[in-house]
């Protein structure tokens, strides 16, 4: 009882040293979660209730329900934009960085395991498919997480080159939300094709994640 007592009483200068060294982090973490909360979490709530909510800066807000993500299914601009032909150009010009980053992951097999899988009697193609494909799947999950998002947010280069155009040959869906809000001041349906694009953007990032295995981006702990 005696130890056990001993164990479980902390001295208060222990403890006040603890509750000391606890509030000089959340000091330390209070700037960056205030700015974190103020123009992250606080608009990305806004903006979930903007696009069930029928505004305008001078009209009263008024409860829309699903009415402008059933708009959105009838909206030719907002599926053009969708289907961007910037997405190829925009693969294509970042090519030179995805080879780095598939060659780093190539370089990062051990060559023993193609020398075992030789020995074992396994041609250049199982090879392929048994180990180098398995082993670069971080990496193509890399490779294909940063082409998307880059192609779906490609703002200002669409912006300053074509604006959209011509027709709505290069409309991007996040250019397409700013001339919804800044434009045509149709921000509740521009809410709404936002909440539309971030949930795309998240559903590809876990697609892509899953295809690479599940664990991508895992850390490895002992």
């Amino acid at each position: 009882m005696a130890v056990a007592s001993a164990v479980a009483y902390r001295p208060p200068r222990l403890a006040r040293k603890r509750t000391r060294q606890a509030v000089l982090v959340w000091c330390f973490l209070a700037p960056s979660l205030a700015i974190f909360l103020l123009y992250r979490i606080i608009p990305l709530l806004w903006n979930v209730v903007l696009s069930f909510a029928d505004w305008a800066p001078l009209r009263t807000m008024r409860w829309a329900g699903l009415d402008q993500y059933e708009e959105m299914l009838h909206d030719d601009v907002f599926w053009e934009a969708l289907w961007p032909s910037v997405i190829v150009a925009n693969i294509w010009q970042m090519l030179g960085f995805y080879m780095i980053i598939l060659l780093t992951g190539l370089q990062n097999i051990p060559p023993s395991l193609y020398e075992a899988a030789a020995i074992d009697g396994a041609n250049a193609r199982r090879r392929f498919w048994r180990i180098t494909l398995p082993l670069l799947k971080p990496s193509l999950f890399l490779c294909i997480v940063i082409g998307m998002l880059n192609s779906f947010t490609s703002f200002d280069l669409v912006y300053v080159m074509t604006g959209g155009g011509p027709g709505r040959a290069t409309e991007l869906l996040v250019t397409y939300i700013y001339k919804l809000g800044f434009s045509q001041t149709r921000f509740d349906y521009a809410a709404a094709v936002t909440i539309v694009f971030f949930v795309l953007l998240v559903a590809i990032a876990w697609m892509a994640n899953r295809l690479s295995g599940g664990n991508a981006g895992a850390v490895e702990t002992d």
